[in-house]
C-alpha cells in the first residue's frame, strides 16, 4: 500500500494467516490475488481472473464470437440474426409454412397477386393461362364454336351430333330456313333463291355437323347430307324431290333429269300445304 492509505487498526485482523481488512476505501489496489468479500467495488479488471471484456453486457449492443449453449429457454422481444432452427417464425409454427424442399398440402385456399411459375404442376386449376405452354385459343372446345385454321389430320372416328355438311355463301336475298338456292346469275352474290328449270345446288340451314367454309358475312347452306326442305304437296319416304318455284320443293318421278333433283324425302306426308319435310340432299 502506499503512505496515503489510512487503515484503522479495528478494521484489520487476521483469521486462519489470512488478512481481513473491512471498510477499505482506496483508488486502486495492487494484487497478484485478491481474496474476499466486499459490500461493493466501484471498478475492477477482473473478475475470477477474467477481463471484463470477456463477458456479455445486458446494457449495451454486444458480439458474441464463440458458441453460445442455453440448456434452458432464450426468451427476448426482438432478434437480430441468424438462427440455425427455432420453434417459431413471427410467432408462426413451421408447419405453417410452405417449404420448398418437400411435397406440402395445403389445406385452405393460396392466393398470389403475381403468377405461379412451375416445372410441373399436378391437381386442378380453376384458371390457368397456358397448358403445357400452349394458349387456351390453341384448343378446340367442347361448349363453343371452333375454327381450324391449320391441317388437321384425324387419326380415329369423328362423331358429330348435327346432321349434314355446309358452306357459307353471300346472296342478295332475304332466304329463309328450307328453301332451296341455285348458283347466282350475277358476279354480286355467289347463290340465289332457286326458281322453276334452274337446278339446285343446295337448301338454307341452321344447323350442320360440318361447315367447310367460315365467312365474315353469307348464309349457311347444306350441300350433303340430311337437312330439312320446304315442300309443296304430299311426299311419300324415298320419292325424289326437285324445284317447285320460288326456292319450294315438290316431290317427282325418276324420269327428271339427275341434275334437277336436290336429294331424296325421309319421311312420308299427305298435306298438300307447304311444309318442311326432312330429307337427305346431294350436290
Amino acid at each position: 500500500m502506499n503512505n496515503k492509505t489510512t487503515i484503522s487498526s479495528k478494521d484489520v485482523q487476521f483469521q486462519d494467516s489470512t488478512l481481513i481488512v473491512n471498510n477499505l476505501i482506496a483508488n486502486s489496489i495492487s494484487s497478484p490475488i485478491f481474496s474476499g468479500t466486499a459490500e461493493y467495488a466501484n471498478n475492477a479488471n477482473n473478475l475470477d481472473n477474467l477481463n471484463s471484456t470477456q463477458f456479455l453486457r445486458s446494457d449495451v449492443d454486444d458480439i458474441f464470437n464463440g458458441t453460445l449453449t442455453i440448456t434452458g429457454a432464450l426468451k427476448c422481444p426482438k432478434l437480430l440474426g441468424t438462427a440455425t432452427d427455432s420453434h417459431k417464425l413471427n410467432g408462426l409454427d413451421s408447419s405453417q409454412f410452405l417449404r420448398s424442399d418437400i411435397d406440402v398440402t395445403l389445406d385452405g385456399d393460396l392466393l398470389t397477386k403475381g403468377k405461379i411459375i412451375a416445372d410441373s404442376f399436378i391437381g386442378t386449376s380453376t384458371n390457368s393461362d397456358n397448358i403445357n405452354g400452349l394458349n387456351s385459343s390453341q384448343f378446340l372446345r367442347s361448349d363453343a364454336d371452333n375454327y381450324i385454321k391449320t391441317n388437321t389430320t384425324i387419326q380415329g372416328k369423328l362423331n358429330i351430333n348435327n346432321e349434314g355438311i355446309s358452306e357459307i355463301y353471300t346472296t342478295n336475298e332475304n332466304i329463309e330456313i328450307g328453301e332451296i338456292v341455285c348458283i347466282g346469275s350475277d358476279e354480286t352474290q355467289e347463290i340465289q333463291r332457286c326458281s322453276k328449270g334452274d337446278a339446285p345446288f343446295g337448301v338454307v340451314t341452321k344447323t350442320s355437323g360440318i361447315t367447310l367454309c367460315k365467312k365474315d358475312r353469307g348464309i349457311m347452306i347444306s350441300i350433303i347430307g340430311k337437312t330439312y326442305i320446304k315442300i309443296k304437296g304430299p311426299v311419300k319416304k324415298g320419292q325424289p324431290i326437285t324445284i317447285y318455284d320460288n326456292g319450294i320443293g315438290i316431290s317427282c318421278d325418276y324420269n327428271v333429269p339427275y341434275h334437277m333433283i336436290i336429294g331424296k324425302s325421309l319421311e312420308s306426308c299427305k298435306d298438300t300445304e307447304i311444309k318442311l319435310i326432312k330429307c337427305v340432299i346431294k350436290v
